[in-house]
């Protein structure tokens, strides 16, 4: 391992304390030069940090008068990860002080002083991997526990928790990729057991842009909207835009919409669709009040923000949340977004509201709430029987899904001609 793939472990590490998403913490740091050659290597010890981050950070307190900051804080993270994967201590101690020249003497006595105590007093290697459940947050425990699935506890747990295969969408058209797996619903969701030693980049299929990277856990809601040809489709929450570029990739006929609050990523948006596709900038409300959408269309997707507790497998950061994401606003946020996107859908529409959690408030409840006040049914028959629950949505559990990520995607059909 070398000292400049440390230097980016630490600095992706880093990035991810300062808010950025793992997921897109990773992809850029692959991309930058020095974690390229490692990719492999650079994905386990990244990932592992975060996933064990609650253990590794209750086992330094003790040792700590008061946690450092920045770079030399991720060091004793890393530094303890390693040795409790059974890397030798001597090269392990050495990269670190190496890859911490910019953090000062004191930064890098103190990563070495504390690691070598816990090797000297049999702290690290661990006997034993930490359970599941000690690396989650309360708020996170309670939502597993009060999930209606009657698997244990614990098995959810590591079920949340376990790593998932990176997945890929095949485009269009393409051939199949030789060394892909395919998952057992679309056939266009692919994932690699094993990739060249170079990444990626030893694949002449992701070069020549024949796969999209995307969880297969968004086929549920893409599948539940079965837009005819020609369709009226508006994605009321359209950003970062996988789900807008996988619905024109299957239905290059659509007549799409797409629909973002935030204008960042309203931007960002615009530069990676089409440039003729309408991305209109905004919160829905807004644009349904001031007359840019009308009630024209035939499907409308509803990606609504979530607590995202179905996504640990994907951004272990996640589970580093003390307090429960979940609150009134958010909820709230939801029920309006879902009464606006009502406004819009023309009679015999169909809106598939979907959501990468496992909270039911954010689900089932969001749904029955939904149905009280509004002429819709529930369309079940586009789910199938192993991922259906009881009230009819695609329901992907991480603890049988083992392959993806969690999420909840339902149909609601607009009664009408």
């Amino acid at each position: 391992m070398s000292v400049t793939l440390d230097r980016a472990l630490l600095k992706a590490l880093d990035r991810v304390d300062q808010g950025a998403w793992s997921d897109r913490v990773l992809a850029a740091s692959l991309a930058e030069q020095g974690a390229g050659s490692h990719p492999a290597a650079f994905v386990a010890r990244f990932r592992g940090v975060l996933e064990v981050r609650r253990d590794l950070d209750a086992r330094l307190a003790a040792r700590l008068r008061r946690p450092p900051q920045g770079i030399v804080l991720q060091a004793l993270r890393l530094g303890l990860h390693d040795l409790d994967c059974g890397k030798p201590p001597h090269a392990v101690l050495n990269r670190l002080q190496n890859a911490l020249g910019s953090a000062g003497k004191g930064g890098r006595s103190l990563v070495n002083g504390v690691l070598r105590a816990m090797l000297r007093e049999g702290e690290t290697p661990r006997n034993a991997p930490p359970q599941a459940e000690a690396l989650l947050p309360a708020w996170l425990l309670d939502l597993l526990r009060r999930h209606p699935d009657p698997t244990p506890p614990a098995e959810k747990a590591a079920g949340l928790l376990a790593r998932r295969p990176s997945w890929f969408r095949l485009r269009t058209g393409r051939d199949p990729v030789p060394g892909a797996v395919s998952d057992g619903f679309s056939g266009r969701w692919i994932h690699f057991p094993h990739l060249p030693p170079e990444g990626l980049a030893g694949l002449p299929a992701f070069q020549e842009g024949a796969l999209v990277p995307q969880d297969l856990s968004a086929w549920g809601s893409l599948s539940l909207l079965d837009a005819p040809a020609g369709a009226r489709v508006l994605d009321a929450c359209a950003a970062p835009g996988g789900k807008s570029l996988a619905l024109l990739d299957q239905h290059p006929d659509l007549r799409l919409d797409c629909a973002e609050a935030d204008p960042a990523r309203a931007r960002s948006l615009e530069r990676r669709l089409p440039e003729d596709l309408p991305v209109y900038s905004g919160r829905l409300e807004e644009l349904a009040a001031n007359g840019t959408l009308r009630p024209v269309y035939d499907r409308i997707l509803l990606d609504a923000p979530c607590g995202g507790s179905g996504s640990v497998g994907l951004r272990p950061e996640i589970a580093l949340r003390d307090t429960d994401p979940v609150g009134p606003e958010l909820l709230a946020r939801q029920a309006s977004l879902l009464r606006c996107a009502a406004g819009l859908l023309a009679p015999g529409g169909v809106i598939v509201y979907s959501t990468c959690s496992l909270d039911p408030r954010e689900n089932k409840l969001q749904l029955a709430s939904f149905l009280e006040e509004q002429a819709f049914s529930v369309e079940s028959a586009l789910v199938p029987q192993a991922c259906r629950d009881e009230n009819g949505a695609w329901a992907w559990l991480p603890w049988k899904q083992r392959d993806c990520g969690g999420a909840w995607a339902v149909a609601l059909r607009k009664e009408g001609p």
